[in-house]
This record gives structure tokens, sequence and C-alpha cells, in this order.
């Protein structure tokens, strides 16, 4: 995997994010008139900025430490080269979006949050029991869609796959809701 990097707000953000991806997305959001996405999982800010160019209001959420996360350990070397202060990071690649709301906590604490929107994006790669658990507890806060990234997981794969969430050999998974 490797890191990938696009201007945003005048600034160059790096991250996982492909052109496909990028391509993926715009089409959920256009096909399915997403005006408001909740992110759980944002790095550094390269898809919550991607998102806050095309929607009315983005909620971000992630708690921002790199050594907690449960990243394969194949990535952990990237991600920790690419984010070594991720919070301060992601904070200077956001700034210049009024409509990106960041939450800094534990994606299971914030599910107990009030919170909903047009789609739920989860970017998370994670076992499989840990995984599920998550999407479970957030897809009803999803009005229109709960998509994600990272199929190449063998956890988010197998969930994916479950939900009928898994499309061709694509790393973005969706369903309609």
């Amino acid at each position: 995997m490797t890191i990938d990097v696009a201007e945003f707000g005048g600034r160059q953000v790096v991250g996982f994010m492909s052109e496909g991806n990028f391509k993926r997305l715009d089409w959920l959001i256009i096909t399915y008139e997403i005006q408001s996405i909740i992110e759980l999982g944002a790095f550094v800010g390269l898809s919550t900025c991607f998102f806050a160019e095309r929607v009315k209001r983005v909620i971000t959420i992630d708690n921002f430490d790199v050594e907690s996360q449960d990243y394969p350990r194949y990535l952990r070397p990237i991600h920790e080269l690419a984010a070594q202060d991720q919070y301060a990071e992601f904070l200077r690649n956001t700034i210049v979006f009024p409509n990106i709301t960041g939450i800094h906590m534990d994606f299971w604490q914030a599910a107990e949050l009030p919170l909903e929107a047009d789609m739920v994006y989860i970017d998370a790669a994670m076992p499989y029991e840990k995984f599920s658990e998550l999407v479970d507890l957030w897809v009803p806060k999803a009005r229109k869609v709960i998509a994600g990234d990272d199929t190449q997981a063998p956890g988010v794969r197998q969930k994916a796959k479950e939900m009928g969430a898994l499309h061709k050999k694509q790393r973005t998974w969706w369903k309609a809701l």
C-alpha cells in the first residue's frame, strides 16, 4: 500500500485514498444525493477534505492515536511515517473547511452521541468481530448509505460480503439503506 497525496484547501494532504476510491465516492454522493457524512477514521484528513468539498456537513470521528489503532502489522510503519503527530496534522489539513466537525473520540464512545447523517463512512481495518460490532452500532445512524474502505482487510471484507455491500474487487464497499 502506498501513501496517496491530493491538494485540498491549498495543502498537500496525505492518506490512503486512490483516484479510484475518489471516483466511487463521488458516484455515491451524486447517486444517493448525500448532503451529510459521518466519517469514522480520519487519519490526517484526506478523505475528510474530499467529503467537505462535496457535501454540506462532515462529522469526522477518530481517536488520532496511531499506537492504539488496529492497523494490520504491515501497515503500521506507513501510518507512523505519515502521521508523526496525527491530530495536529488533521487540524492543519481541515481547518479551512467550516463544514467539518471533528470529534476526538473512540468510535464506540461516539456511537452513544445523538448523531446521524445521510451516509456513514467507516474507514477502519480491524478484525471481523470488532468491525462487525462497529458497523452494527453505526448503521442506525445512516439515513441513506453505509459505506467504507479497506476491503483488503479480511474482517472488513467478510462483514461487507455478509451485508451485500461488497462490489467486485473495489476497496470501497457500500450498501443503500
